[in-house]
């Protein structure tokens, strides 16, 4: 199994043992901070745009970067098929057979998928976090370290837990929204919005232009 990697930092690097660990072979990693391809130990480095050159030559992608808006926005700029991308989960990670995982999502170190859970596409899922059964996580999500999310709950497109949150039984937390490290959610939030404390509440909400600008 060949894996392209796209984001050489913290992030990217933290992929790249997890993916090693799971048995897959880094082929390339792509940053635009690189101007040149060159090679690194057998590994090719160069500008995210040299994706191209590996589509249907037996690798997969992944997109190595934490941030949930410029992990979409470069899926979109790559405009591929979910089968180009590689879902990549560390040994430790315990998944039920009865949950699904979808293309472009990472599952880092002890992390949990119990029955009836529904993971999309490009998730982090970090390290020790936990996803209990029947919850959806939608698609650019970050659950960071130790987040719990309990039965029935929602996660919408492109928010951000904090590490250690938890969100109780049956709550849906809304679209690009940011759920501060340590909170307890205990209702319904809405979207653009970040909700801090315990119980959470939410300090500030956010216009579409706002966060993408």
């Amino acid at each position: 199994m060949k894996l392209v990697i796209i984001g050489d930092g913290g992030h990217g690097k933290v992929i790249k043992d997890i993916a090693e660990a799971a048995g897959w072979s880094v082929s390339a990693i792509l940053d635009d901070r690189y101007k040149e391809v060159t090679f690194e130990r057998d590994v090719l480095k160069g500008p995210v745009s040299a994706a191209q050159y590996f589509i249907g030559k037996g690798n997969q992608l992944i997109i190595g970067i934490g941030s949930n808006t410029v992990r979409q926005s470069i899926v979109n700029q790559l405009n591929l098929d979910d089968e180009h991308y590689a879902t990549v989960i560390h040994p430790s990670a315990v998944i039920s057979k009865q949950a699904e995982v979808r293309a472009g999502t990472v599952c880092m170190p002890h992390t949990v998928i119990n029955q009836g859970s529904v993971v999309g596409r490009h998730v982090i899922i970090n390290t020790g976090a936990i996803v209990e059964h029947d919850n959806k996580i939608e698609p650019f999500v970050h659950l960071s370290p130790k987040a719990t999310m309990t039965g029935n709950v929602t996660i919408g497109t492109g928010t951000h837990v904090g590490a250690s949150a938890v969100v109780i039984p049956g709550i849906i937390v809304g679209e690009w929204s940011t759920v501060g490290a340590g909170a307890v959610i205990i209702r319904n939030t809405g979207n653009y919005e970040t909700v801090v404390g315990n119980p959470g509440r939410v300090v500030k909400t956010y216009t579409p232009i706002q966060l993408n600008g």
